[in-house]
C-alpha cells in the first residue's frame, strides 16, 4: 500500500463552535489536497481535578514518524499542565507544527485578529451614533484576551478625544457578576456599554430588560464572537465575527508552505471584521424569521432531554459489569442507535482501542499475587469495532499506526481520536469517523466517555480484586509450606470426594506418611532445614498427586493422601514412587542429612466419615510399624 500523507490537529473541547469550525476548516482544505487528517482530542477541565490528569493520554496515540505535519490550537486547553505537555511533545516531532492563534506560542503561527476591530465598534458608536459615555465590560475570568479587547478599546476612545469618558470594568460569567458590573456602569451614566463577548452582551440586555431599561433607545451594547443566539435576540446583537473556520484553512495552507519550504515572510493573520445589529441603533432586518430559531432550540432541548436520559440507562447499564466481552456486546447497541440517530452527518465508524496492558494490574497486587512484571508490548487490541451499523470482529494490530492497515485502507479520510482513561491510567483510546467528514462531535457525548471510562476502570478493578480474592483463597486452602492443601481444605473436600466414590462404587484407601528424624534435623541444623526438608517432602507427595488422590499436610511432619480407586499393592507403589523421589534428591543435593520418609496405608470399610476416622487410624498405624521396622533395620 503507497503510504499516506497525513497530518495530526491536537485541540481541546472540539465540541465547542470555534473549535468544531476551525477542524471543519482544516478538514475541508486538507482533504482538497489530498490529505488524510487525524484529529486528537482533549477535554480537559479544572473543574475535573485529578481525572483530567488522564488526558495526557492522547499524547500516546500517534506515532510522530507517521504524519507529514501537524496544526495545534494551543489556545484551546485550559489546564496549563496539559498544555505545555502537547507543546513539549510537538516540540519533538521531527516535522512541522503551526499553532493557531496563539501569540505566545514556539511553533510558526496563524493569528486571529478579532481584538482591533474593537476600535471599529466604538467609532461606530461614537460617529454613527453620537454616543460619548462609552464603557468597556471586561472578563475577570479570560483576563489575558480580554486586556487585549481592553487596550483596543482604549486606543479607540483616545484617538475619538474622549479620554475623559474611559471606564473599565470586569465581570465573571455568572448572573450576579453581570449584575453588579451593570450597576457600576449605570452609576456612571453610560449610553454604550461593550462587552468583552456576547455571552456577557446578552446577560447585559437581560439585566438591564429586568430594570426597565430599552437597548438600544437608552443604553446600546454590543459583543464579541457573533455566536448564533446573539442574531437571535431581539434587538440583534452587535458584535465581531469570528472567523475561526478561515482560520482553519489558513493554518494548512501555512503547514503546506512549510512541507514545500516555502514559508510566508510574515505571520499570517486572519482579520475579524465588525457586524452591526440592533443592540447599538442601527436598523437592521433579521436573515432569517425568529420563529425558526425558536425551532432550533426546541429541537436542541428535546436532544438534550432525550441525551440526559439515556446517558442515565448507559451509565446504569455499565454500572455492574466485570466482563470485557458483555461490556462491548452493549456497548455495541449504544453506539449503533447513536449512529442510526445522527442522520446524514453522523457517526459512520467508531472502534474502541486497547493498550495490551489496559487492565493496569498494580505492582503491589502483582507482588501479593507472585505475578510476574507484565512485558510491555508493541500492541493494540482493537476490541470493538462497529462501520456503518456493522460490527467488525475484534483484532490487534501494531502501535506504529493508530487504527490497522484494513480500517485505514477502506475507511475515512478523516478520524477523531478521544482518549480513554481513569485518574493517571491509561487504558486505550476511542476512534470516530463521520458522514461526509462533517465533525459532529455534541457535549453529550462527553458523557458517554466518561460511561466508558468508568466501565473499564470498574473491569480492571474487577480484575485486580479477583486476583487477590484467589490469592487470599490460595493462601486458606493450601499449606503455605509445602503448597498442598491444609487440613481445613482437606475436610471441606471429603464430602464431594466420598459420594464421587460411592457413585462410581469404588474403593477407598488412606496413605499416612510420616518424615523421618524431623526432631534431629531441626536440633542439628535447625529450623529452616527442617522447614527445607518438609518442603521436599511436599514436592514429592505433590508428583504423585491426581484427581483421584488428595493429599494435605495433616501437621508437623505427618501428611494424609485419600485415593479413588487404589488398591493395596498401588498404595504401596504411591509410597515407593515418593521415597524414590526422594533418594533421587538426596543422591543430587549436598545437604548433610538425608530426607527420608514413612508410609502406611489402609482400605475404607465403608463411604462414611467413621469408616475413614478409622482406616486413618490404621494407616498411621502402619505407618508407625513401618518406622520401627526402619529403624531396627538400621540398627
Amino acid at each position: 500500500m503507497s503510504r499516506i500523507h497525513k497530518i495530526a490537529v491536537f485541540i481541546s473541547h472540539i465540541y465547542g463552535e470555534y473549535q468544531r469550525n476551525l477542524c471543519q476548516g482544516v478538514i475541508d482544505k486538507a482533504t482538497e489536497f489530498g490529505y488524510h487528517v487525524d484529529i486528537f482530542v482533549s477535554n480537559d477541565e479544572k473543574i475535573l481535578g485529578q481525572y483530567a490528569s488522564g488526558e495526557s493520554g492522547v499524547l500516546k496515540i500517534p506515532n510522530p514518524s507517521t504524519y507529514d505535519g501537524a496544526l495545534l490550537s494551543s489556545g484551546t486547553y485550559l489546564v496549563p499542565e496539559l498544555k505545555q505537555n502537547v507543546i513539549a511533545t510537538l516540540q519533538e516531532w521531527q516535522c512541522p507544527v503551526v499553532d493557531v492563534n496563539s501569540v505566545q506560542s514556539p511553533f510558526p503561527k496563524v493569528l486571529l485578529d478579532n481584538n482591533a476591530p474593537v476600535e471599529d465598534l466604538v467609532s461606530h458608536l461614537a460617529t454613527v451614533h453620537s454616543l460619548k459615555n462609552i464603557y468597556y465590560l471586561g472578563s475577570s475570568v479570560e483576563e489575558e484576551i480580554s486586556g487585549y479587547r481592553e487596550s483596543h478599546y482604549t486606543q479607540a476612545m483616545l484617538h475619538l478625544n474622549l479620554s475623559s469618558h474611559i471606564l473599565t470594568v470586569n465581570a465573571d460569567f455568572s448572573v450576579s457578576g453581570v449584575k453588579a458590573a451593570v450597576d457600576t456602569l449605570l452609576a456612571a451614566n453610560a449610553e454604550a456599554i461593550v462587552c468583552y463577548n456576547d455571552v456577557i452582551a446578552c446577560l447585559v440586555i437581560g439585566e438591564l430588560a429586568l430594570r426597565g431599561i430599552a437597548v438600544p433607545e437608552q443604553i446600546a451594547v454590543t459583543g464579541c464572537d457573533n455566536l448564533e443566539f446573539g442574531q437571535n435576540i431581539t434587538p440583534s446583537l452587535t458584535t465581531i465575527t469570528f472567523p475561526s473556520y478561515e482560520l482553519g484553512i489558513q493554518g494548512f495552507l501555512l503547514l503546506l508552505a512549510l512541507l514545500d519550504r516555502t514559508p510566508p515572510e510574515q505571520t499570517p493573520v486572519v482579520k475579524a471584521t465588525a457586524r452591526y445589529g440592533g443592540s447599538c441603533g442601527c436598523a437592521v432586518c433579521r436573515q432569517e424569521p425568529p420563529i425558526l430559531f425558536s425551532n432550533k432550540l426546541k429541537a436542541k432541548i428535546d436532544t438534550l432531554e432525550s441525551t440526559y436520559l439515556k446517558d442515565i440507562h448507559m451509565s446504569a447499564s455499565l454500572q455492574g459489569l466485570t466482563d470485557i466481552d458483555s461490556a462491548m456486546d452493549l456497548l455495541f447497541e449504544f453506539l449503533r442507535n447513536i449512529q442510526e440517530e445522527q442522520g446524514v452527518c453522523g457517526l459512520t465508524e467508531c472502534y474502541l482501542c486497547l493498550h495490551s496492558d489496559w487492565e493496569q494490574i498494580s505492582n503491589q497486587v502483582r507482588r501479593l499475587t507472585l505475578l510476574e512484571d507484565f512485558p510491555e508490548q508493541d500492541k493494540v487490541l482493537l476490541k470493538l469495532a462497529v462501520k456503518n451499523h456493522t460490527r467488525l470482529p475484534e483484532c490487534t494490530f501494531s502501535r506504529s499506526d493508530s487504527l490497522p492497515e484494513f480500517v485505514r485502507k477502506n475507511g475515512s479520510q478523516v478520524y477523531v481520536f478521544t482518549p480513554l482513561y481513569f485518574g493517571n491510567l491509561s487504558f486505550g483510546y476511542l476512534c470516530q469517523a463521520f458522514e461526509n467528514n462533517l465533525i459532529s462531535y455534541p457535549f453529550s457525548f462527553v458523557s458517554c466517555l466518561q460511561n466508558i471510562d468508568s466501565m473499564l476502570q470498574t473491569i480492571s478493578d474487577n480484575r485486580n480484586m479477583q486476583l487477590m480474592l484467589n490469592r487470599l483463597e490460595e493462601i486458606y486452602r493450601h499449606d503455605e509450606l509445602t503448597g498442598l492443601l491444609n487440613l481445613q481444605s482437606f475436610n471441606m473436600l471429603l464430602p464431594d470426594f466420598l459420594k464421587k466414590a460411592e457413585q462410581q462404587d469404588s474403593g477407598l484407601i488412606t496413605i499416612v506418611l510420616d518424615l523421618d528424624h524431623l526432631k534431629q534435623i531441626n536440633d542439628k541444623y535447625g529450623h529452616a532445614e527442617g522447614n527445607f526438608a518438609i518442603q521436599a517432602l511436599g514436592q514429592a507427595i505433590n508428583q504423585v498427586c491426581t484427581d483421584d488422590l488428595l493429599a494435605c499436610r495433616f501437621g508437623g511432619d505427618e501428611f494424609y493422601l485419600l485415593g479413588i480407586g487404589i488398591n493395596a499393592d498401588e498404595a504401596q507403589k504411591i509410597i515407593l514412587r515418593i521415597q524414590k523421589y526422594l533418594e533421587h534428591y538426596n543422591d543430587n543435593n549436598s545437604k548433610a542429612y538425608r530426607i527420608t520418609v514413612s508410609g502406611g496405608y489402609a482400605s475404607v470399610a465403608s463411604y462414611s466419615e467413621d469408616a475413614l476416622d478409622a482406616a486413618f487410624s490404621e494407616a498411621d498405624r502402619n505407618m508407625y510399624h513401618q518406622k520401627e521396622l526402619q529403624h531396627s533395620t538400621h540398627t
